[in-house]
């Protein structure tokens, strides 16, 4: 004879269980959607590069990483990489920074100006360099004095003849730029981390 009881209990018991483990796993589900959140918006964002605007710094179809954290709470610097966000395209853009809040930059005679004076550009590759002034006759086309305001940032891409930047967009604001630095980890053979420091 069957004990009614026992089995009454046993139904209960599993039902609790299986109301404890489904709990648990939404659990689980909604801390990993919290932690792909604060990862992405506060420490890091995965990146694809599209486009040859950063070649041969950066390469079409690489995959990597950029430092969220650093763009918004640390201090941005001439020459660092970053990525900035074009909300009427909705896209995002690799680029340089070349002109820092109250500079005003300019090009002539295929020479980058800030506040009046040449710059040097250590990170720009001279061998792909001398090729395009070879093609082209220059590799950086002259353009007027551009003056930035507070929180302004003139950017543009190391491939200048193939770049759309601050040249024809203008200065960027500070809140558009999403990430600093790069990481790029595949493919395998080119992983490494984009130099800001010169």
């Amino acid at each position: 004879m069957k004990d009614h009881n026992h089995v009454k209990k046993d139904n209960e018991s599993m039902d609790n269980r299986i109301k404890k483990e489904l709990l648990s796993l939404v659990k689980i589900f909604v801390i990993c959607l919290v932690s792909v959140y604060l990862i992405t918006n506060f420490i890091a964002k995965p990146i694809r590069i599209e486009g040859e605007s950063m070649y041969p710094t950066l390469q079409d179809e690489e995959l990597g990483l950029t430092n969220v954290f650093a763009a918004k709470f640390q201090k941005l610097k001439r020459f660092d990489v970053v990525i900035v966000n074009i909300p009427d395209r909705d896209e995002y853009w690799v680029k340089r920074i070349i002109g820092m809040p109250g500079d005003t930059v300019a090009a002539k005679d295929d020479q980058v100006l800030v506040n009046g004076k040449p710059i040097k550009e250590p990170y720009l590759n001279k061998k792909y360099v001398k090729g395009m002034r070879n093609n082209l006759g220059m590799f950086t086309e002259d353009f007027q004095p551009v003056k930035l305001g507070k929180g302004e940032f003139f950017l543009m891409g190391d491939n200048r003849p193939r770049s759309v930047d601050s040249r024809y967009y203008g200065p960027f604001k500070k809140d558009q730029i999403i990430g600093r630095s790069v990481t790029i980890l595949y493919p395998f053979d080119k992983m490494k981390v984009v130099k800001n420091d010169f």
